[in-house]
């Protein structure tokens, strides 16, 4: 603009015009610096980098406060738990009879793992799955924990609690510490329960469980093979009481069947030191369903 065109002006709008203009041609400098960064000045490309820093660092730290949020909300809360709930797993604790699951000082020590594994589910519905698997290494005992302190490497641990229960945890324990089929075939093949074992006290529900897990863990999963293999386990005598499994009968019934029967051979069993051995093994085949020629004791069934 000529200099005799801003004589109409007064002095602060000349200031005011000759600002606007020297704005409008920065701003076409770097305009033009920006599409071809060879011919723009040194101070062109300063600014234009300056500005587009400023412009762009607001954006970084919105992603980073954006990013900040989702790994706090991706942290698995964790909530204070005592092991006792659960009760902890000791594959190798001794145990005569072999019993899935026992008692020391109050503890519920589990020694079948497909047993401690359901338990675990159960825990984990109640308290969450996250809860459950960041701390069940403190229900471990004996081999257990000796298997995961030191022959599992800290990457290995670290995957149990980052994996899903069931992927992680729960399938670790299974292939680590299950009966083999040769094991467990060998243990069916020297199981019974005879008049002597009610004696001793030994639960035929018990039994019957054992079983059970010699089973399983041969992959015979079908329940009337199951009771089956319970039924041809049972001692002759014992087994005359007992009808043999259909395959409507279900897994509660059949316990049930023998519990009501376990009564009667208990009192048997006290009657058997005064007699001879043939009469103890013949007592037994005169019971049936309709005769007990032993009284009855309170709260027994035929």
């Amino acid at each position: 603009m000529a200099q005799e065109e801003l004589s109409a002006f007064t002095p602060t709008q000349k200031s005011v015009i000759q600002q606007m203009i020297q704005e409008a041609v920065q701003s076409a400098l770097d305009a033009r610096g920006a599409q071809d960064p060879q011919n723009a000045t040194l101070p062109q490309l300063l600014s234009t980098s300056a500005r587009r820093s400023r412009s762009s660092s607001p954006l970084r730290l919105s992603q980073l406060q954006e990013r900040s949020e989702q790994c706090k909300s991706s942290v698995p809360e964790i909530e204070p738990w005592n092991g006792e709930e659960l009760g902890y797993f000791h594959p190798d604790l001794a145990d005569e009879d072999d019993a899935a699951v026992g008692v020391v000082n109050n503890q519920v020590r589990y020694r079948d793992v497909h047993v401690f594994v359901d338990r675990v589910r159960e825990v984990a519905a109640v308290r969450g799955e996250n809860t459950v698997k960041h701390q069940l290494w403190v229900c471990l005992r004996g081999l257990a924990l000796t298997w995961y302190s030191v022959e599992l490497s800290e990457h290995q641990r670290r995957s149990l609690r980052l994996a899903s229960l069931e992927d992680g945890w729960i399938s670790a324990l299974i292939e680590q510490f299950q009966l083999t089929k040769e094991e467990a075939a060998n243990r069916l093949k020297c199981a019974s329960y005879s008049m002597a074992d009610v004696g001793a006290g030994v639960s035929v529900r018990s039994f019957a469980q054992r079983i059970f897990r010699y089973a399983t863990a041969m992959g015979k999963d079908s329940i009337m093979e199951q009771l089956m293999l319970v039924w041809t386990k049972l001692d002759p005598e014992l087994r005359a009481h007992i009808p043999e499994p259909t395959p409507t009968l279900t897994t509660s019934e059949f316990l049930d069947q023998l519990s009501s029967k376990e009564c009667i051979w208990s009192r048997i069993a006290r009657y058997m030191p005064a007699v001879s051995a043939t009469q103890a093994d013949h007592l037994p085949k005169a019971l049936s369903p309709n005769f007990d020629p032993i009284p009855k004791l309170k709260g027994c069934q035929d």
